[in-house]
């Protein structure tokens, strides 16, 4: 969402989003995530390096080291 645009994302999950990628912009470290409600969980296999928090029900936000 670098461009701005939120086509192809549902309406009533922009704000959720817009709030959660803020919080991943201030992040010190992984811990500045787990915040109540987001389900902060490190991912497995081939993706062990990634973490994944919850947007709404089946959304989730994938991110990893840069």
């Amino acid at each position: 969402m670098t461009s701005g645009s939120t086509s192809g994302i549902q309406v009533t999950h922009i704000a959720r989003i817009e709030e959660r990628l803020k919080a991943l912009n201030t992040a010190f470290d992984i811990d500045d995530m787990n915040i109540p409600g987001w389900r902060l969980q490190p991912l497995k296999g081939k993706r062990n390096k990634q973490w994944s928090i919850t947007v709404s029900g089946n959304w989730r936000i994938v991110f990893g080291p840069i």
